[in-house]
């Protein structure tokens, strides 16, 4: 197996846990109308801890949505889960130590130094499921503040309206920015008319597309509404120093392909206010693209794939054959095969994810190892 992301943050400095949930099952029979409680645990001891520590509590407290449970009250539990648990922190660990707390969510956020840089990574882990339905990662500008970064990407993550992500220039403006509790719209610029797909019957039943700007390299991607759900209708092309590759090392392929990236990479990389798909939302996808055996058919480009496996691409997913990268470093596939991740896990090794073939109109599901790269599709939160 190739090196896992997680698992790359041996160098960790600061990572927080916050617990979002119903504390008890006594708090469980109390009103619907109290607020779910919350908590802040920082695992290390970096320089100003407490001070970390208490901006985000009072972030969350701010936010309207949270009661804070006692500092004491956490630390056992997350004490002892640290201690069972190896560098690479699996979803369903987390999971694990959110349910002995009695949360129902656990949001991760990690800070490493990698390579000279420094990064900040936020997952929201879901108890019952075990799948992370939101994770963003963003480099941290040197000079800039981690609390700055982490009060954007939990705003983000609970539907506020934080404004942009911070940068240089941004970072105190951030700070002292009024938290609405209101959705974060969607920039919705149109597509020029000529990189359109083309309108069909069944298209009609989808929302037209529209554009998706990462803040994070300014980069944008066509958006389409299938089943319900907000899709990227392209491969995310988002570079990270680690775990994403182009294929074939061609970054022509990046641009016509997307990037490949191993499953703990993929977790983190897609833009704000979207997140590597479930299994069960890819279900959903296939159910509403017709079901698994005609669904590839329908959800390919019109151009790029093989002996003219082409798809109709009647919902504008334009899917394409971007191939894999396996661990050994070997190529696979580019125009024949298309690869995408699912945030569900199979194993502590592997996880599932969706294949399309030029030569079947079949949307296929299957497993691999984690450490193998393959394509990304976000969907919004």
């Amino acid at each position: 197996m190739g090196s896992s992301f997680v698992g790359n943050f041996v160098k960790c400095t600061v990572a927080l846990c916050v617990f979002c949930g119903v504390g008890s099952a006594q708090t469980q029979t109390q009103t619907q109308t109290e607020k779910p409680k919350a908590a802040v645990y920082i695992m290390g001891n970096p320089e100003g801890r407490d001070a970390l520590r208490m901006a985000v509590n009072t972030f969350l407290v701010k936010s309207g949505k949270y009661q804070m449970v006692a500092v004491d009250a956490i630390d056992v539990v997350a004490k002892e889960h640290k201690r069972q648990m190896s560098g690479s922190v699996s979803d369903a660990q987390i999971a694990k130590l959110g349910q002995d707390a009695g949360a129902q969510y656990v949001c991760v956020v990690e800070r490493t130094e990698l390579d000279g840089y420094s990064y900040v990574a936020t997952r929201m882990v879901s108890v019952q499921s075990k799948v992370a339905e939101f994770a963003d990662m963003v480099e941290l500008p040197r000079g800039g503040k981690i609390i700055d970064i982490i009060q954007w990407q939990i705003g983000s993550m609970l539907g506020m309206d934080v404004g942009p992500r911070p940068t240089f220039s941004q970072q105190q403006a951030a700070v002292s920015q009024p938290v609405v509790a209101t959705p974060q719209p969607i920039k919705a610029t149109p597509q020029p008319t000529a990189a359109a797909p083309q309108q069909t019957v069944q298209q009609s039943r989808a929302v037209a597309n529209n554009t998706l700007t990462d803040s994070r390299d300014g980069k944008q991607y066509r958006t389409v509404v299938i089943g319900g759900k907000r899709w990227m209708a392209e491969n995310l092309n988002f570079r990270i120093k680690e775990g994403s590759y182009c294929y074939g090392d061609d970054n022509s392929n990046c641009d016509k392909y997307g990037r490949l990236y191993n499953w703990n990479t993929a977790k983190m990389v897609c833009p704000a206010g979207f997140h590597l798909p479930s299994r069960d939302e890819w279900d959903d996808l296939v159910e509403a693209a017709g079901g698994k055996g005609v669904a590839g058919k329908k959800l390919k480009a019109r151009s790029g794939w093989s002996y003219n496996g082409n798809g109709t691409d009647d919902y504008g997913f334009s899917a394409l054959p971007g191939g894999n990268r396996r661990s050994n470093g070997s190529f696979n596939d580019v125009g024949y095969g298309g690869y995408w991740w699912t945030a569900t896990e199979r194993s502590s090794g592997y996880a599932y994810f969706r294949y399309m073939h030029y030569s079947i109109d079949n949307v296929t599901e299957d497993n691999n190892d984690k450490s193998d790269a393959f394509s990304v599709r976000c969907v919004a939160n």
